[in-house]
């Protein structure tokens, strides 16, 4: 079976570029096609530059200071310029554009939507507030019909949640097979043995973190913490990272950026992992309970489907500094069994998205029709 693979681009690492690491390791001989390659260190080691194809768009880079972002109105069109002859399969990995690649001859194409493009659907007011927005409209207009026009060259849609998989039925009306997208659980729950071993139980302060902009609202966190008065860690770089800051009080303290080997040892010596996002999956709260610790979530998206309230968690109703401020105090008096915790984490393990990848890759170049007992 050939095949190829397609992303948007790899620029900051991110949870859709582990997702495409996976694909590329479970199709080693598959080239891989990025609207724009300007990988930091992270993704230079993921993906030698031997396999790496790109688009017309990387030849614009310069003209647009490096932002690929700039890009976007472009991003259709040079999907669909790609050339794409001789595979049985292309799996396009896509959280905008790259599901317009056009595979020729009979190859079948998977999308595994990480999302629709929010800024382009729910999220518009947002993304683009106040005259921006209205400015923006008839862009939004081309740009929302560039997409639907994508979503039609799809054979077969996989969602990376059950939200993302709603997302794609109410704006492509198409339905999504689910297979969550991979998470490595063994580094934490190896991590959270070796602070066993040692006779070491949770540290009293909580932990936050990821990638610091405003969506994550890393900054209610934040500001909860410090009402609650509770101590709090935080990790992690970004645009927001002035504001946070600025929110902090004394019992906030702030990590910078740490290294793969660091966060699994962060995550199972914390009191809790604190995690504000709407987001379509959230990988991050899966690794904490693979550490064996409690998540304190926003009751909505990806977290409803990682997260049990009560069980390995509490999902928050309301995305407040007073709601959270009392999770806070309600996580810290409850007894948590971290031994239950990670079990539940297991079932996002990365073995079980190379296995369901490799089965839905398998049925869609032999035609076969969805399994009747779904993924593994």
């Amino acid at each position: 079976m050939k095949v190829a693979l397609v992303h948007e681009w790899v620029a900051q690492w991110g949870g859709s570029e582990s997702v495409l690491r996976e694909l590329a390791d479970l199709f080693p001989s598959a080239p891989i096609y990025l609207g724009a390659w300007i990988p930091d260190a992270t993704g230079r080691s993921a993906f030698p530059g031997s396999r790496v194809r790109t688009s017309s768009l990387q030849r614009l880079l310069p003209l647009v200071g490096g932002n690929h972002r700039r890009l976007l109105p472009f991003m259709p069109g040079a999907f669909r310029a790609l050339e794409l002859e001789g595979y049985d399969l292309v799996i396009s990995s896509s959280h905008a554009f790259a599901k317009a690649v056009r595979p020729s001859g009979s190859a079948a194409h998977l999308c595994y939507c990480h999302t629709p493009p929010r800024y382009l659907w729910d999220l518009w007011d947002t993304y683009s507030p106040g005259w921006r927005g209205w400015m923006g409209r008839p862009l939004r207009t081309l740009l929302r019909r560039a997409d639907l026009r994508a979503a039609g060259g799809v054979d077969r849609f996989i969602a990376n949640s059950r939200t993302v998989a709603d997302r794609i039925e109410r704006h492509y009306r198409r339905s999504a097979e689910v297979l969550h997208p991979p998470v490595h659980t063994r580094r934490f729950e190896a991590a959270a043995r070796l602070r066993r071993a040692k006779g070491r139980g949770p540290e009293p302060w909580f932990l936050a973190g990821g990638r610091l902009v405003a969506y994550k609202r890393t900054e209610l966190l934040v500001r909860a913490a410090t009402r609650a008065r509770m101590p709090l860690k935080v990790f992690g770089e970004g645009p927001e990272w002035a504001r946070v800051q600025a929110a902090a009080g004394p019992t906030v303290a702030f990590l910078g950026r740490v290294s793969d080997d660091e966060l699994p040892h962060l995550m199972a010596a914390c009191q809790a992992y604190l995690f504000g996002a709407e987001e379509d999956f959230g990988i991050l709260p899966v690794e904490a309970q693979a550490a064996g610790r409690p998540v304190v979530a926003y009751g909505k998206g990806g977290a409803t489907e990682t997260v049990r309230d009560g069980e390995t968690g509490i999902l928050v109703a309301e995305a407040t500094e007073e709601a959270f401020a009392q999770a806070l105090v309600d996580v810290r008096s409850r007894s948590w069994d971290p031994a239950r915790i990670q079990a539940h984490a297991r079932r996002f393990d990365a073995e079980r998205f190379r296995t369901g990848m490799r089965m839905l890759a398998e049925r869609a170049v032999g035609g076969g029709g969805a399994h009747p007992g779904g993924l593994p």
